[in-house]
């Protein structure tokens, strides 16, 4: 199936963000492993990299694969390219923001900043470029919506309305963040949590398709109707938590018991019922030849999972945190890692890519699993988060081998992200290849 230049566009920018923000975490890995990161030559590039990482692998990953998937049969039109380009361009900008002398790097939650004019302009670029994708797109399903979207569609707009919401929330923000030491962590707080809401349906809306590419009809509308009612109920109590000032404890609170409640239900309605297709194809014969479908959909499942049960154990503020949303935002990437390539060519032309695929998410989850169990491990033991380099203080045994086992795991993630890497590659090629042939 040859496909719209708009969706190409969004899907090969989302790969492309995904596959950089993994050569990233290779300083961030060595920052965090004994012996090794007492040699590294400055924290400061570690954390500039972890900045543009999480930006990358999160807010613009989580966004345009699913602007991809709903540009399908949208009109082919300068606008529609509008959107990934101003993406690009600020990526362009935000990398340009070094880590110079009297520059700061700020690791506020969700998004972290920068404090360099060009950083500024770049994030500034890329959330105006996701805002306009997400606009056209719900524009269309509201009066182009195709057949094959139909079903999906007041998911796909409930998502979307998450994803302007935490626009909005950031622009109030901007509007009434006092200017303190804690401005940035202010300003980011609720615009960030509701961009995880969004990413959450779109990974419930990615495991609906997955099933569907595996010859699974997956939830019936009414089921996934209640799905959708666990994501968006707590949304009516939004407008309450906006009006109590940025700064004080109702406001952040709010945003942290919406986001508990506003997407931890809606992930166990969803697992729970579809439980029953999902064992139906553990055993069975893919229907199709989509053969790395099955892999993301088991190890998404899984790191969610391990993900949720991470989160049930926070206790204050240390590396059990970030190995909760590492294992999340990794059942997230292996759901988009078989979707993306799946939207990009027809099963039937990519045997090959997707066997690579496979390799490739059966080496990364276990890996993920582990870099995540370890940083959740090392939480536990006492280690503080956000710290790297010299400043981290590993001192007792149990430390030791949390960061080992964080290491390894890192290691295999990585291993596992450089296969996908060349499946993106060989599905060029074979797509390079359709393309002449139909010529």
């Amino acid at each position: 199936m040859k496909l719209p230049n708009a969706q190409k566009l969004w899907v090969y920018f989302g790969v492309s963000c995904l596959l950089l923000s993994g050569f990233l975490t290779s300083p961030m890995l060595l920052g965090k492993i004994p012996f090794i990161k007492e040699m590294l030559p400055g924290v400061k590039w570690i954390r500039w990299s972890l900045v543009i990482h999480v930006i990358l692998a999160t807010i613009i990953w989580h966004t345009a694969i699913p602007i991809g998937l709903m540009c399908k049969g949208s009109q082919k039109s300068i606008t529609e390219a509008i959107g990934p380009i101003l993406c690009i361009l600020g990526i362009v900008f935000m990398f340009s923001g070094l880590p110079n002398p009297g520059v700061e790097i700020i690791l506020a939650n969700y998004i972290p900043v920068i404090t360099h004019r060009y950083f500024y302009f770049g994030l500034f670029l890329v959330l105006t470029g996701l805002t306009l994708g997400i606009i056209q797109v719900s524009f269309n399903l509201i009066f182009r919506p195709q057949g094959e979207l139909l079903s999906l569609r007041p998911a796909l707009l409930s998502a979307n309305l998450y994803f302007i919401l935490g626009i909005f929330t950031l622009v109030d923000a901007y509007l009434r963040t006092p200017k303190d030491s804690e401005y940035f962590e202010l300003l980011m707080w609720g615009g960030g949590h509701l961009f995880q809401h969004s990413s959450a349906i779109y990974l419930v809306i990615a495991w609906q398709l997955l099933l569907q590419q595996l010859g699974s009809p997956g939830l019936n509308v009414r089921n996934f109707f209640v799905v959708l009612c666990g994501f968006l109920w707590p949304v009516i109590f939004l407008p309450g938590i906006l009006f109590n000032p940025i700064e004080s404890s109702e406001y952040r609170l709010g945003f942290t018991w919406l986001m508990r409640w506003g997407i931890f239900p809606g992930i166990i309605i969803y697992l729970l019922f579809f439980l029953y297709d999902f064992s139906k194809l553990i055993g069975a014969k893919n229907q199709n030849n989509f053969i790395a479908g099955k892999s993301a959909l088991i190890g998404s499942i899984a790191l969610i999972v391990v993900g949720m049960i991470f989160g049930a154990f926070i206790e204050g503020s240390d590396l059990r945190i970030p190995g909760h949303y590492h294992a999340s935002i990794g059942g997230i990437t292996v759901a988009f890692m078989g979707l993306s390539l799946a939207l990009l060519i027809d099963n039937n032309k990519a045997n090959k890519v997707f066997s690579l695929l496979r390799k490739a998410i059966i080496v990364y989850v276990p890996g993920q699993i582990l870099f995540a169990g370890g940083m959740f491990a090392a939480g536990y033991f006492g280690v503080e988060r956000k710290t790297y380099g010299s400043g981290l203080i590993i001192e007792t045994s149990a430390q030791k081998l949390s960061f080992a086992i964080l290491g390894i795991g890192g290691t295999i993630a990585f291993i596992g992200g450089f296969l996908f890497f060349l499946s993106f590659l060989k599905l060029l090629k074979v797509s390079r290849c359709v393309e002449q042939s139909s010529t």
